[in-house]
């Protein structure tokens, strides 16, 4: 099953950033020590739109410590829960209610650089079930 990708404008012209030895360059610290490719990081100028990936549910938008500001939509399939969540989103540059129900490809906020972040981009995570999984067989 693919979903939409998180950016607007596609994956051609915001492809996650380069690999190298197996993390993602431009990824903080904290994420390389915690996470390794269990996220992705689309590296993007500031501002870029973020889009949901699927039809969802606003479930949460503020501040969430080093992932800085934050979206995190839910939804559901015949068989699974999706929780998504864009991170290191600009001051100011969430679009979108909790609560709020939201269409795939619709924006969701701009990318910026809070919290520990090296750079704007949209730091994207997944969880499928309660479980961090890669986007990447997502996406």
């Amino acid at each position: 099953m693919l979903f939409e990708w998180p950016m607007k404008g596609g994956k051609d012209l915001f492809p996650i950033g380069p690999i190298e030895n197996g993390v993602n360059q431009g990824t903080s610290e904290a994420h390389l020590k915690r996470e390794e490719l269990e996220a992705i990081d689309i590296p993007a100028p500031f501002g870029t739109e973020i889009t949901a990936i699927h039809d969802a549910t606003i479930g949460y938008t503020g501040w969430m410590g080093e992932a800085g500001i934050v979206v995190e939509y839910v939804f559901d399939t015949e068989q699974d829960y999706f929780l998504c969540r864009a991170c290191h989103i600009q001051d100011g540059g969430i679009l979108v209610n909790y609560g709020q129900r939201v269409l795939a490809g619709e924006s969701i906020g701009l990318v910026g650089n809070t919290g520990l972040s090296t750079g704007p981009h949209e730091h994207f995570v997944m969880e499928l079930n309660g479980n961090r999984v890669n986007p990447e067989n997502y996406l």
